[in-house]
């Protein structure tokens, strides 16, 4: 039994190193991406422009999500799921997509799954995650 525990903590312990967070992207409650050897995640992402047009607030989110990607060692071409909540769903949702089709790549469309919901401040209208696959780094244990 005692041999099992020092597995379990050890494989526990090895986890937690594995998984990446850049301390400048984390704040009180989040990080804004995690990584593991194999996949990328990041937290709900909203616009730092706070205008109320829907297809600004997106274009400004999607280079966030295009940075975060860079940092932890993805690609778009490398997302298997984008999550994204519309406030006024009715209305922004085609002015949303023509900024969403010219960002996506034809050749590597994730799963998607878009709701209408409030969201965490009024100003903000669209809010996006993504998962992705993470192509090892160089000199990364990968086991």
């Amino acid at each position: 039994m005692k041999g099992l525990l020092v597995c379990m903590l050890a494989l526990a312990s090895l986890a937690q190193a594995q998984v990446q967070r850049w301390e400048w992207e984390c704040g009180p409650r989040l990080c804004r991406v995690v990584a593991t050897p194999h996949m990328i995640q990041t937290a709900g992402i909203v616009s730092t422009d706070t205008t109320p047009d829907v297809a600004r607030q997106t274009q400004n989110i999607l280079s966030q999500l295009d940075a975060l990607l860079a940092t932890a060692g993805g690609r778009k071409q490398d997302i298997t799921h984008v999550a994204i909540w519309l406030v006024d769903i009715e209305n922004d949702f085609a002015a949303f997509n023509a900024v969403y089709d010219r960002w996506l790549l034809p050749s590597a469309k994730p799963a998607r799954a878009t709701v209408g919901a409030p969201l965490a401040r009024a100003e903000l209208l669209v809010e996006i995650q993504i998962t992705a696959w993470r192509r090892p780094q160089l000199g990364e244990d990968t086991q």
